[in-house]
């Protein structure tokens, strides 16, 4: 009778025991729960916190190169500037006698000393021994401009515009272009174009490449089209320039060289020399077009930098744009710090 309630008491101390336990375990679980949650809370933070020096270091790194950009620009955009003052005041021309007149107009072209001026004073009349008693100056001048002269030959009005020979000891070809162009522009369209090339030295170097690209650079489709090949030096005993048809071959070269069609552009070679240049003379209106072209698509050194600056200034404007984005998001960033919501608990 007795162990009744004395089991009946055992067995609920032990379910007691068991329940406190539990109980224990369960708080154990809750509390490594909690300390689980708050450690990921603790490490979300930190990452966040780290996310957000790294946008702010990307910004703020961001920013500094493109202040830098802006500033390397601008340095060369004052640059640039006084560049382009320093050539437009050297571009001096009055271009009303060319606009007003009839007459054809021929740009003369080609390397320092290969008889440029000596033949456009012949064109213009000069018999004298070494033809440097005409309207242009004769031999290696740093003289500035391009100079014309218009006159009648075989019932021809011809403009001879002479310019400054490419290459010359000064080191001024591109103000010379410059100036070529800025007079061709506003003298309301020119005929041809009369390249005087030294027939003893008929080599494709460099230099008289350059000089063929620089014009074709500059003068456009038309160049080739409108020109006129004067090969100098050629006299009258002088049977190695017909018998090795070198006339072929300086056509040949640029027609090789620059992808020139030969129907398109004929390119006549006059032959000249210290005796018979009068017959040269008489053959040169017959190969000038009378009918002018345009010189309103030149494009000089002058046009260039030009260009230069223009997209200098877009640079400089996408620039000032991006600061200012850039800016702006610093200060969001910096002011609110936001950071994605925590996950609650």
């Amino acid at each position: 009778m007795f162990l009744i309630p004395i089991f009946a008491a055992t067995v609920g101390i032990i379910e007691s025991n068991e329940r406190r336990k539990e109980i224990r375990r369960e708080h154990e679980r809750m509390r490594r729960k909690k300390a689980e949650l708050e450690r990921e809370k603790n490490q979300f933070k930190l990452n966040q916190q780290k996310t957000f020096r790294t946008y702010l270091a990307t910004l703020t790194a961001d920013l500094q190169k493109k202040k830098k950009i802006r500033s390397d620009k601008n340095g060369e955009l004052d640059k640039l500037q006084q560049q382009i003052k320093e050539v437009q005041n050297k571009l001096k021309f009055d271009f009303t006698a060319e606009r007003t007149s009839n007459a054809r107009i021929i740009v003369m072209l080609g390397h320092t000393g290969h008889g440029k001026s000596t033949f456009a004073n012949r064109l213009m009349g000069d018999n004298s021994a070494f033809g440097d008693q005409g309207p242009f100056i004769v031999g290696h001048t740093s003289k500035p401009g391009s100079e014309s002269v218009s006159k009648n030959i075989y019932d021809s009005k011809l403009c001879v515009v002479d310019t400054p020979g490419y290459y010359d000891s000064s080191g001024k070809d591109s103000q010379h272009v410059n100036q070529i162009c800025d007079y061709l522009k506003g003298c309301g369209g020119i005929n041809g174009f009369l390249l005087v090339r030294n027939s003893t030295d008929l080599r494709f170097d460099g230099p008289y490449k350059n000089l063929l690209t620089e014009y074709a650079k500059t003068f456009g489709k038309e160049f080739f089209k409108n020109l006129i090949i004067v090969a100098s030096y050629v006299d009258n005993n002088n049977n190695l320039f017909m018998e090795r048809n070198r006339a072929t071959e300086m056509q040949q070269n640029i027609i090789t060289n620059f992808g020139v069609n030969k129907d398109d552009c004929p390119l006549p070679v006059l032959p000249t020399g210290y005796n018979n240049y009068s017959n040269v003379i008489h053959k040169v209106p017959q190969h000038i077009s009378a009918k002018k072209f345009r010189c309103d698509q030149i494009i000089s050194p002058l046009d260039i930098l030009l260009k230069k600056k223009k997209d200098l200034r877009e640079v400089i404007r996408i620039a000032d744009g991006d600061i200012k984005k850039i800016s702006v998001n610093i200060k969001k960033a910096t002011k609110n710090k936001i950071l994605p919501q925590t996950p609650r608990l």
